[in-house]
């Protein structure tokens, strides 16, 4: 990268070092202007595990970088004198670690993982040169040696193909075989600086760079706990997924890794006295080693068996498969998963497979299954299937259709007296049915006549007759308000168990699992008196997922301590471009975006953001030609923007405990946000094009979704009829939604006029292009259509065409999850990562996890 030099910086008076880079970096324009715009991006990461990067500039034909000076030694150095003790290996990893999950969520990937580009200070590690492996390796495009294809470098479309960034020895199998690096290959990077670290040895090794880089593709270490016998069973463990040779199978995100280096480190702790105490010690225990041998050898035939640790692994689709979100259950033994998986072409299916090998089997007659629960046998699953809930045997495969789902199932439990309560509905109250067939019944009822509450994600305690399930969009006035709550299949009044849980929960192992700012807690609970009897515990640090429409988080537990759950870093949900073509052209580099509105002029974009990762949301707008971000709110639940027609003023959802609000907030943050319309449960959809009105998707009448059409002038209701998803055509004549059947209607503004079904096999999200031309919807199976419209009536909408295969987060009952740019070309959309929803996180005996307190 070039030479480096101590200096002064005389006007901060601080002592810097400053990098000057060599001429292959400089020489070329292009080269250098994507250095100095990477280099920016690096400069914003302010970490104390990450060397400062202070500035970039030129002098005299020089180019420089000013970073932060250290005093230590780098780890290479540290390596020449042997290995490190283990407890000085885990606090270096947890915060090389930490100062990577910070990078990988600003979407930087370090490239060049080794000990040389960590320094040891003081202060502690520091993680140099982030980012700088692959803008170096861009200047070296086309200087490489003609007989040596390893010397190429890649990094996308301005440098060479098939070529490798990075230093041998420490390259992911994926990087030499020519792929594009990710955060997945800093994480086999870091699996080789950790092994080295502990063993005083590298991981691969090779008399020739031939052999080395075969070593790396084909080989396996030797097994740490050969090396070190007294190292942690689960530190090995740490290091063997970090150096999966399959990306799938690598720990996903720095994050989970840096949370297991703590747990570990925790462990060792509370296990081992320090260094110095034992050796203070030993001459006493070697005295007293005769003594107590004899007592020793009594109390062990009646000493209890040790309590096993936790152990955390993961769980990949089948080949050709990704997971679909939120949708897989453990059985009540913890032995098996049912999940649904779903194909490039947008089908997907049921599956079952071992939590203890990889095998898996597909239920067939299970087309676009969704939310499968099992039966207290651990044989039986139901699931919903072609707006049916159905049940499957697992020993026979036979499936039988029981009741109605319309349009979704949203939660299903079963006894072991065959009863199954389920949710048939987003808008529903639970329903019980016999497993063996029969007429559903109501198992639970609304607060009032007319009050518009959901109840969801049922789940039948072990008595068998009671059940947990929660309660969504209550009205003000409702006598029950949202929260948890306790039902009995015998019926009478449910019991409030707590306001504050809102989405699915279950019970295991005398505790309550639920989701709380992005994590899982569990909180003691005496399941005869129905009564919650501790404060909770954090039992997942990894940002766990959850859906946002119906309130389900991505996990699944069973009474014998295994727990399931889907990690927001193991799934980087990011905002992307897409072509019309389908290609995509780049991304937003912060996750945790959603609800994507371009403004009308298409030069801002405001999303839904949790920007903290706690699960706490506001508005967020993004200068789309500077690349800036800002947040004019922070009342931590706001979400679901909706631009004003002059593209001044951002309208949203919003919430202060149970009084639900539209707000307004001017688009640049010059004035503090304001409450609109207070009331029910409402979600700014779209405005005519005058700003006259205003399309509502009101969430608390009848039980049901409707669209509200409010005056602005007055801010008084004009219009309701059922429906969700709103979008004015930008003519204003014409009002697209989608219905509760689950198809996308067109219908004329103000009217009077006829409803005009535009999708043919169901459909959700509609967009308008700018002209008014063309309406855009989501298929089930994630499909993009096309309708081809005529604005003046005058003929009916043409048959949809295909757009594109998208990887949106949700095609129906998420909200609008895309919008497209005024010429139509481009799109963009909330999308999975190309390889689905990554892996599963798998966690044994649980129990046995050392809680922390909840925030």
């Amino acid at each position: 990268m070039g030479e480096v030099y101590r200096a002064r910086d005389t006007r901060l008076d601080r002592t810097v070092a400053i990098k000057i880079l060599p001429s292959h970096l400089s020489s070329d324009p292009a080269v250098l202007q994507r250095f100095e715009r990477e280099a920016r991006a690096i400069s914003s990461l302010q970490h104390p595990h990450v060397c400062v990067l202070h500035d970039i500039g030129r002098d005299n034909g020089t180019d420089y970088l000013v970073m932060e000076y250290l005093e230590g030694e780098t780890l290479a150095n540290r390596l020449t004198r042997g290995p490190l003790k283990v407890a000085e290996a885990l606090k270096i990893a947890s915060q090389i670690a930490e100062a990577l999950a910070t990078a990988h969520r600003h979407g930087i990937v370090h490239r060049d993982l080794k000990p040389g580009n960590i320094m040891l200070t003081r202060s502690g590690a520091k993680l140099t040169d982030f980012g700088l492996a692959k803008l170096a390796a861009v200047g070296n495009a086309g200087n490489s040696h003609p007989d040596d294809a390893l010397n190429r470098t890649v990094s996308g479309s301005v440098t060479v193909e098939g070529s490798i960034v990075g230093t041998f020895q420490y390259m992911a199998p994926e990087v030499l075989d020519g792929e594009e690096s990710d955060a997945r290959s800093d994480m086999f990077s870091f699996g080789c600086v950790l092994y080295e670290m502990i063993s005083g040895r590298s991981a691969f090794h090779g008399k020739s760079r031939g052999s080395l880089v075969a070593a790396i593709l084909e080989h396996e270490p030797e097994p740490l706990k050969v090396l070190c016998p007294t190292i942690p069973t689960s530190l090995e463990q740490l290091v063997l997924v970090c150096l999966a040779k399959d990306p799938d199978q690598r720990w996903q995100s720095a994050r989970d890794l840096q949370t297991e280096l703590q747990w570990i480190m925790q462990r060792a702790t509370e296990s081992l006295p320090p260094e110095s105490r034992r050796r203070g010690l030993l001459p006493w225990i070697l005295a007293a080693t005769l003594a107590v041998l004899a007592l020793v050898l009594f109390f062990q035939l009646r000493r209890p068996a040790a309590t096993p640790e936790s152990f955390r692994s993961w769980l990949i689709p089948p080949p050709g498969y990704s997971f679909v979100p939120f949708n897989f259950a453990l059985s009540p033994d913890g032995k098996r998963l049912a999940f649904v998986a779903i194909k490039p072409d947008g089908k997907s299916r049921l599956w079952v497979r071992s939590t203890s090998t990889s095998a898996a089997q597909e239920i067939s007659n299970s087309e676009n299954a969704e939310i499968p629960f099992w039966a207290p046998d651990n044989r039986r699953l139901g699931f919903a299937s072609h707006r049916k809930l159905q049940i499957v045997d697992l020993d026979s495969a036979e499936v039988r259709a029981l009741a109605e789902v319309n349009p979704v199932l949203v939660g299903g439990t079963w006894n072991r007296d065959d009863v199954i309560v389920y949710a048939a509905g987003a808008y529903s109250t639970l329903s019980k049915i016999a497993a063996g067939g029969g007429t559903p019944t109501s198992a639970t009822l609304r607060p009032g006549e007319g009050s518009s509450q959901a109840h969801r994600w049922p789940f039948f305690l072990p008595d068998g007759k009671h059940f947990l399930y929660v309660a969504n969009w209550s009205s003000p006035d409702d006598a029950r308000g949202d929260g948890l709550y306790a039902a009995s299949l015998e019926g009478g009044e449910p019991k409030l168990i707590s306001n504050e849980i809102t989405g699915n929960v279950e019970y295991a192992n005398g505790r309550l699992l639920y989701f709380r700012d992005r994590s899982i807690v569990a909180q003691p609970f005496d399941a005869e008196r129905l009564t919650i009897t501790g404060p909770p515990s954090v039992l997942t640090e990894q940002g766990v997922e959850r859906q946002v429409a119906h309130f389900k988080a991505g996990f699944s537990s069973s009474a014998t301590g295994v727990l399931v759950f889907q990690s927001v870093a193991d799934s980087p949900i990011r905002m992307t471009w897409f072509s019309a073509s389908g290609q995509q052209e780049g991304e937003l580099p912060e996750t945790g975006n959603r609800d994507p509105r371009l403004s009308p002029d298409g030069r801002f974009l405001a999303v839904t953001a949790d920007e903290m990762g706690n699960g706490r949301t506001n508005i967020r707008v993004y200068d789309l030609a500077r690349g800036l971000g800002t947040t004019p709110t922070s009342g931590g639940e706001d979400e679901f923007p909706a631009w004003s027609p002059d593209g001044r003023t951002i309208y949203y959802a919003s919430r202060q405990g149970q009084v639900f609000s539209v707000s307004r907030v001017p688009a640049d943050g010059s004035k503090p946000p304001e409450a609109w319309l207070s009331g029910s449960r409402m979600i700014p959809n779209s405005f005519t094009p005058d700003g006259r009105y205003l399309a509502l998707m009101n969430l608390s009448v009848g039980g049901a979704a409707h669209i509200d059409i409010i005056s602005t002038a007055d801010r008084k209701l004009i219009q309701r009829f059922p429906g969700a998803e709103a979008q004015f055509s930008t003519d204003g004549h014409w009002i697209a939604y989608t219905f509760r059947g689950g198809e996308v209607f067109v219908q004329s503004f103000p009217g009077p006029g006829s409803r005009v079904q535009v999708s043919n096999a169901g459909g959700g999200q509609p967009r308008w292009s700018r002209d008014s031309s063309r309406l855009y919807y989501i298929t089930p199976e994630k499909m993009m259509m096309m309708v081809r419209f005529d604005p003046t009536g005058k003929h009916p909408p043409a048959a949809p065409e295909a757009v594109m295969r998208t990887r949106i987060v949700a095609s129906r009952f998420s909200f609008i999850q895309y919008d497209v740019t005024a010429d139509g070309k481009r799109f963009i959309i909330n999308s999975l990562p190309p390889g689905g929803g990554g892996p599963l996180s798998l966690l044994t005996n649980w129990t046995a996890s050392k809680l922390s307190p909840s925030r």
